[in-house]
């Protein structure tokens, strides 16, 4: 990546051609761009299930239809009748209209003095009153007209329409809806009401809105834009180069969608909106990236340096989770968001492609021109974000349990969330469709379908019993409330049976025998009925109209119908119930499911990402608690203030958290890169605030600026989408300074590149003894998470007679010790190469440096101090253990060959002193709780020193001694650690040492001292005492609890002897 940028930066003029180029290129292909609604898109990708609904078009027509209302006090004078008649011709003379049904067409089926009369109600139109009166009262008796062709207060008139949906094509809807208008215009202006509503009139004006959100919003985005960070970033050139990424990633993205033939749908249509609002954060990283080294003065070439170095990693990081984030919405099962996801992550990726290559481009030939395009002046942004750390940190827990405790109440608000998928829902108020929607309802019928299809086997409907079956189902839908009308074949039969019989006239009946309906049907053209029956009369289909606008509410009834059907109906007839409005209400279960799905991935990612990227399980479940905060109190909100999850709603979580995970990512990058210039990791946060809280800050406030434009969409989903989006903007800026910092504040973090890019030499892998025993992989890990020091030819690394607390491997070049005697003379102790290990004692004693180290040519050296041991104790623990067994062999063995040291060394026996094996069995015992290794302690008691110094001086006591030492030595393993503790007392550290590995080192230790050859030496007595290390110990009470033990053996002078004997 780092290649990339700077490659960008050496040739601007070729990249700014390239580029230029291939906009111009997409610009040719944007008059070829189409806007297309279709029903489709909002139902569920449920290959079964719309199968199922593809079988019930085929066999009994459309459900869809086109409705033509007309009200008036006064719609059935003959004038007005007239009108309507004149209009319905011109309705029937668009090419698109296949076929329409109203009071001018359905015939009234009647008997009089035994003749059949067939004749439409209104055709031709009654001019006497009291005829007109009778004939609307007879239209109010058939259940196929009242409340879908005419309402009951006789002041409502339907006409409905069906089109030819086979040639339907690009224009289709505008077309249809321009004529219809002009067929009705003289109604509207003889009626109260008159319009037209269905799928061409809602297509249509959803299509003009996208049409007009894009003249709207594009531009306001991009004002918003360059308002926003001229403001953030001080200069007002500064949106400069964000604008022009943002343009022409969006022409890109449009161009391509053109290209390839897809078109702009409801939601497809805010992708260029948001190209501009989320394309640009990446600029203003590298910007202030950029800006930043210029701050300090760098050359042009250094600071472009310094950012491709700092940023490369960084941003495609985020650029690959923010394009998860959004392509993560395309799991769902929704045709429209599956198409969003997509759209949006191909236009990040072109967005990131021209980022990272305009940007330095533009910053070189900026330059080069002399035209400065960023502010030298610090913004104020640093001092309010380390403020704020600076007081929140002093109650770190109290903050961290009272977000988390925001957090739980949030997510039981989220339970009240609603789900809807209503098409009403993309209009606001000052449309009329909805309140045209909502007049249909309470007049006639609501103008969204529900099939309701029963089969059985062939003939099956043309039996009275199975048709009664039929009504069974149409009275319990009435009676549920919650549907406006329903029609079926019975409702066919009973009208033609109550014309025709006319015995029980003002009512509707249904023949007593089957063979009268077969009789009707054998007279009638089944065409006729093909809305509510199969050809073979197997199947039947309960047309229900309804007006519920709520999907969830809408799955609950159909749940209750099949429930109905199930205990009710008879179980020799097969249900399945479809529809379009019933497709759009299941898709809400598949919403939900792949809202939640898109959510878990995505978190599940940031885990994954960030513990992989980082190496520190901890630091992928700080970036998931961190990013999961925004979105969990987004969903609060949303279940607290009512707001249901829609079509726009439901793309917030996803987008918003690949959108967040980007400051994490920047933040995290920063800090494992300065953690290793600071001691402690809360000054290394403090200045990862101050460098990161610019161009995050300007990030955040621009994106919910930007987000904030799209409440100015024409769609109640969009805009509603712009305002939780913005929400979700501010509150991430609490996940990065807050949370982020104050889980962070114990944690060192080191990266897998940090960790790849390390070039160990092989002799330092080989040769160093810290890193016996370890894979190449560990030591990179290792090394990766401490200090390298680097230094100059000749200069000093350690000096003699200064007190350090570090220890240093060599990893480059040489150096040499030298060591400075009273006199002022100096010579050379020795000479360090590559693996090297020196300053060792520092670790473990207080005391001054014997000698100089100086650098022989440039040298890099590993620095180790004891906060540093800690921390990888707390990351790698496996690593550490082992590291920890090679740092004390390494002690000891570098303290006997060290030149005698009163502060460590025994002067009688020659062995560790007191003071010395104290502080290293702390370090030792510490660690041995820390990993949960046993650890023991044997001391040996000798009496009757104090007599042989008496006795034979202390020269014999020397040689004693160092017979002792060689015994127990030849008993004791490579890792245990013999010092002397006091006047005839001897402490021996067993590292790793259960009960019985004690046991059978006590055993050697007895019989290696049976084999002491005293001399002359008379009166000598040797016991041992011995302790295991328990939870809580320290060095102190472990070595007095030993004290306090019983003996376990005992040897005297005199058994000695014996045996001997």
């Amino acid at each position: 990546m780092t290649k990339i940028i700077l490659s960008a930066a050496r040739y601007p003029a070729w990249v700014m051609a390239a580029l230029y180029s291939i906009t111009l290129l997409a610009l040719s292909y944007l008059p070829e761009l189409r806007v297309e609604i279709t029903a489709e898109g909002m139902m569920v990708n449920n290959p079964p299930a719309l199968a199922d609904y593809q079988r019930t078009m085929d066999t009994f027509g459309s459900e869809n239809v086109t409705i033509v209302y007309l009200e008036d006090a006064k719609l059935f004078e003959a004038e007005n009748l007239k009108a309507i008649e004149q209009a319905l011709a011109e309705i029937e003379k668009i090419p698109q209209v296949s076929r329409t049904v109203s009071l001018f067409s359905v015939r009234y089926l009647r008997t009089i003095d035994g003749f059949i009369h067939t004749t439409p109600y209104f055709s031709p139109i009654p001019e006497n009153r009291e005829i007109l009166q009778s004939r609307i009262q007879a239209a109010l008796l058939n259940p196929l007209i009242e409340r879908n062709l005419l309402s009951h207060s006789g002041s409502v008139m339907a006409i409905n329409l069906f089109f030819d949906l086979e040639n339907y094509h690009r224009g289709f809807d505008e077309q249809v809806s321009l004529a219809l208008d002009e067929a009705i215009e003289p109604l509207q202006n003889r009626f109260r009401r008159a319009f037209h509503l269905g799928d061409p009139s809602v297509r249509s004006a959803i299509s003009e809105q996208i049409r007009s959100d894009q003249l709207l919003i594009i531009p306001l985005a991009l004002g918003v834009l360059i308002i926003t960070l001229a403001i953030t970033l001080g200069n007002w050139k500064a949106p400069l180069i964000p604008l022009l990424t943002a343009g022409m990633s969006v022409i890109w993205t449009l161009g391509m969608m053109a290209a390839v033939g897809i078109p702009v749908n409801v939601m497809t249509s805010i992708v260029p909106a948001l190209l501009i609002i989320v394309g640009s954060t990446e600029d203003i990283h590298l910007l202030s990236e950029y800006q930043a080294a210029i701050r300090k003065g760098k050359s042009n070439q250094l600071a472009l340096s310094l950012m491709a170095k700092f940023m490369g990693m960084a941003i495609l990081l985020t650029f690959a989770t923010t394009a998860l984030g959004f392509l993560s919405i395309s799991i769902n099962r929704i045709d429209l968001l599956q198409q969003f996801g997509l759209i949006s992550a191909i236009g990040l990726a072109m967005n990131f492609l021209i980022t990272i290559t305009l940007v330095p481009a533009s910053l070189q030939l900026a330059r080069h021109y002399g035209f400065t395009i960023l502010s030298t002046t610090q913004r104020p942004y640093a001092q309010f974000s380390t403020h704020l750390y600076q007081q929140l940190s002093r109650y770190p827990k109290t903050i961290i349990a009272s977000i988390l405790l925001l957090m739980s109440l949030c997510l039981i608000w989220a339970t009240q969330i609603k789900i809807n998928n209503n098409v009403m829902d993309y209009f606001d108020q000052s449309s009329a469709l909805p309140e045209q929607a909502e007049l249909l309802q309470q007049n006639l019928s609501g103008m969204q379908a529900l099939s309701i299809v029963l089969s059985g086997t062939q003939g099956t409907f043309l039996q009275v019993p199975y048709l009664e079956e039929l009504h069974r189902l149409q009275d319990y839908l009435e009676e549920t409330g919650r549907f406006d009308k329903s029609f079926s074949f019975a409702d066919f039969i009973a009208v033609v049976h109550s014309g025709i019989d006319n015995e029980w006239p003002g009512t509707i009946y249904l023949p007593a025998r089957n063979e009268v309906v077969r009789e009707y049907m054998s007279l009638l053209d089944h065409v006729n009925a093909e809305s509510f029956v199969s050809s073979d009369y197997s199947q039947a289909r309960i047309l229900v109209r309804h007006a519920i606008s709520s999907s969830h509410e809408l799955n609950q009834v159909v749940e209750a119908i099949k429930d109905y059907t199930e205990t009710w109906l008879d179980p020799t007839l097969k249900v399945m119930i479809t529809g379009g409005s019933y497709l759009n209400s299941q898709a809400v279960d598949y919403m939900a499911d792949g809202q939640a799905k898109s959510l878990l991935l995505m978190l599940l990612v940031i885990f994954l990402m960030i513990a992989l990227l980082f190496m520190n399980l901890k630091a992928g479940l700080i970036a998931v608690v961190a990013n999961a905060f925004p979105i969990v109190v987004l969903f609060g909100v949303m279940g607290m203030a009512g707001i249901a999850l829609d079509t726009g709603t439901t793309m917030v979580g996803a987008i918003a958290l690949g959108i967040c995970v980007d400051h994490t990512m920047h933040f995290m990058v920063r800090y494992q890169r300065l953690a290793s210039d600071f001691r402690s990791e809360s000054d290394a946060l403090l200045q990862v605030i101050q460098q990161e809280s610019t161009p995050i800050i300007a990030t955040a406030l621009a994106l919910a600026a930007g987000f904030l434009t799209l409440t100015f969409s024409n769609f109640p989903p969009v805009s509603l989408f712009g305002l939780l989006s913005a929400l979700v903007m501010c509150l991430a800026l609490v996940g990065t300074f807050v949370l982020i910092p104050l889980m962070l504040r114990n944690t060192r973090l080191i990266s897998v590149w940090s960790v790849l890019s390390l070039h160990l030499r092989r002799d330092v892998l080989d040769k160093c003894p810290l890193f016996k025993g370890m894979r190449p992989w560990q030591v990179r890990q290792l090394v990766a998470l401490s200090r390298i020091r680097e230094y100059q030819a000749d200069e000093a690394i350690l000096l003699q007679g200064m007190k350090y607390d570090t220890m240093l491997v060599l990893l480059k070049g040489q150096a040499e010790a030298w060591h400075t005697r009273p006199d002022g003379s100096t010579f050379q102790v020795t000479t360090y190469q590559p693996g090297g290990v020196f300053g060792v004692t520092s670790l473990v004693s207080n005391r001054q440096r014997q000698a100089d180290v100086v650098a022989v040519g440039q040298v890099q050296a590993l620095s180790f101090r004891w906060d540093g041991i800690h921390r990888i104790a707390r990351l790698f623990p496996r690593i550490a253990s082992r590291f920890h067994e090679n740092l004390s062999t390494t002690i000891a063995h570098r303290l006997l060959h060290e030149p005698y040291d009163p502060s460590y060394q025994d002067d009688m026996s020659g062995l560790y002193s007191a003071t010395f094996i104290e502080k290293l069995l702390e370090f030792t015992a510490e660690k041995a709780h820390r990993y949960e290794e046993p650890l023991c302690l044997i001391i040996l008691k000798i009496e009757g020193e104090d007599l042989i110094i008496a006795n034979h001086g202390r020269q014999l006591l020397r040689w004693l001694l160092h017979e002792f030492t060689h015994a127990i030595n030849q008993a004791l393993r490579k890792v245990d650690l013999l010092s002397r503790w006091g006047t005839g007392e001897f402490i021996i550290i067993l590292p790793r040492t259960d009960h019985s590995t004690l046991n059978e080192i006590a055993w050697r230790l007895k019989q290696s001292l049976n084999e002491i050859d005293f001399g002359v030496i008379e009166g000598v007595a040797i016991e041992a005492r011995c302790a295991h290390l328990m939870r809580g110990d320290t060095a102190e009470s472990l070595i007095k609890r030993a004290k306090s033990s019983q003996p376990i053996w005992q040897v005297t002078q005199q058994e000695i002897k014996q045996k001997r004997a």
